[in-house]
């Protein structure tokens, strides 16, 4: 059982040398209440995670069932995770008749094909990839290659799905094969966390490319000048840096990992932040009221924001915003919705220019393609070591929603005309000119690849 007191995880585990063979793992789980999770993972050392899929929040018990492989060798991980989130909240978890079963004379299915296309003029290289598996095939006692042989590292969604990277030149097709054997972890490139839990709760995440941050409730009472903005941190390395920068003394100064040289300014909305507009002004709300993390996969992480009385004209309004990112994704994938009267409300998906602020930062815009802008400039903040450093930042909004391109507030924006209990899809993100190394060395790259980005989700 989680407790009513700020964000934790209790876990319980158990570390287990089985001999070579499949297994089943079954138990009964209950999961009640507001703010949190439960989560049932098995680990096989040097091999693929297993996890749960996410269960619905009901005061019932419900019957988790994992399939896993050992080779006799390697040791297996049994863990039991309860994850309480917000403050406020009371989460009840619980498991039982917890069990492993040896699977006796199984059948061998029979090797799952398929082929991916890339239809577009460029090379996609690196992208991460979710495929369905046929019914009957356990993808953890499976391997995936491609059609040179290749061993393909994956992860397992839920029971019936397999997450990889991939990449396919330009105009070409290539083939994959999902057949009984080994499966091989991939190297985790995305993280998501809360972090700093007794003073600011901040949701913290990342992939191989950047990090970010958004920031909780709780930190109005040290910092009230903070809303419902989207920070960035530019990273050095490929693998998580977020836990590392927590805990270096000074962030802002770059290190081995990476730097936090973006400047938010208080009440902006950041990279990617999303706004009411009105009279033609950005309507700043407090930070976020509760973070679920829903995901926290090697190829993909994902979690859901609400954010109590956001304001709209006279009417008060509950709104959740759900972000995931891959590896290898430029920007991150974003939904906001909002629950309350009925009616349109003009939204804006929107980059902080720092245009406002008292030094120069050499600000250039894209905004040369519809539905689609970029924004590029020095730091805003911050000791960079590197030189002749650029920031990048980018935002999508699809063209169902009618995007407009607006300056507002020193914000670049896209705004669009929403209707209140509706889902609208966004996306956002940022990079810079150090890491990777050569992807996008000029202002110029950094549009280019704006523009790559939009025609794979088009």
């Amino acid at each position: 059982r989680c407790q009513k007191w700020g964000a934790s995880t209790i876990t319980l585990w158990q570390k287990l040398l089985l001999p070579e063979g499949k297994y089943t793992l079954t138990c009964n789980l209950w999961k009640s209440g507001l703010g949190g999770d439960a989560k049932v993972n098995i680990i096989t050392e040097g091999g693929v995670t297993v996890r749960s899929p996410t269960l619905d929040n009901k005061e019932a018990w419900q019957t988790v069932s994992l399939d896993f492989q050992s080779n006799g060798t390697a040791a297996t991980t049994i863990r039991l995770m309860a994850i309480h989130t917000s403050d406020g909240s009371e989460k009840l978890i619980g498991w039982d008749n917890v069990s492993i079963t040896k699977k006796e004379g199984t059948d061998t299915p029979d090797p799952f094909n398929f082929r991916l296309r890339n239809s577009l003029g460029f090379d996609r290289m690196g992208e991460t990839v979710v495929i369905n598996v046929p019914e009957g095939t356990s993808p953890t006692l499976c391997t995936l290659t491609d059609e040179d042989g290749n061993v393909i590292p994956f992860e397992v969604i839920g029971s019936s799905a397999i997450r990889f990277q991939a990449s396919v030149a330009a105009g070409k097709t290539k083939g994959y094969t999902l057949a009984e054997g080994i499966p091989t972890a991939p190297e985790k490139l995305t993280y998501a966390a809360v972090k700093a839990p007794n003073s600011r709760d901040d949701i913290a995440w990342e992939n191989d490319l950047s990090a970010y941050r958004m920031y909780s409730a709780k930190l109005l009472s040290s910092e009230p000048n903070t809303a419902q903005g989207v920070d960035v941190w530019s990273k050095k390395l490929s693998t998580p840096i977020i836990d590392d920068m927590y805990n270096l003394s000074n962030y802002h100064n770059e290190s081995q990992y990476g730097v936090d040289a973006y400047s938010v300014n208080g009440k902006r909305l950041g990279c990617g932040g999303v706004a009411v507009v009105e009279d033609g002004h950005l309507v700043m709300h407090d930070p976020y009221n509760t973070c679920s993390i829903t995901t926290n996969g090697a190829l993909a992480s994902a979690f859901t924001l609400t954010y109590n009385n956001v304001k709209a004209g006279s009417a008060t309004y509950t709104e959740t915003i759900s972000v995931e990112t891959q590896a290898g994704a430029l920007l991150n994938h974003g939904t906001v919705r909002l629950d309350g009267a009925a009616g349109t409300i003009r939204l804006a998906v929107a980059l902080y220019q720092h245009t406002d602020m008292s030094h120069t930062v050499g600000g250039v815009a894209f905004t040369g393609v519809p539905g689609l802008i970029g924004w590029a400039d020095n730091k805003s903040e911050g000791s960079v070591t590197s030189t002749n450093a650029r920031f990048f930042q980018g935002a999508y909004v699809p063209a169902e929603a009618n995007p407009r391109t607006e300056v507002i507030d020193n914000h670049l924006c896209l705004t669009f005309d929403y209707t209140v209990g509706t889902e609208q899809t966004f996306y956002f993100g940022a990079g810079w000119n150090i890491f990777p190394a050569g992807s996008y060395a000029t202002d110029d790259d950094w549009f280019d690849a704006l523009e790559r980005f939009r025609d794979k989700v088009l």
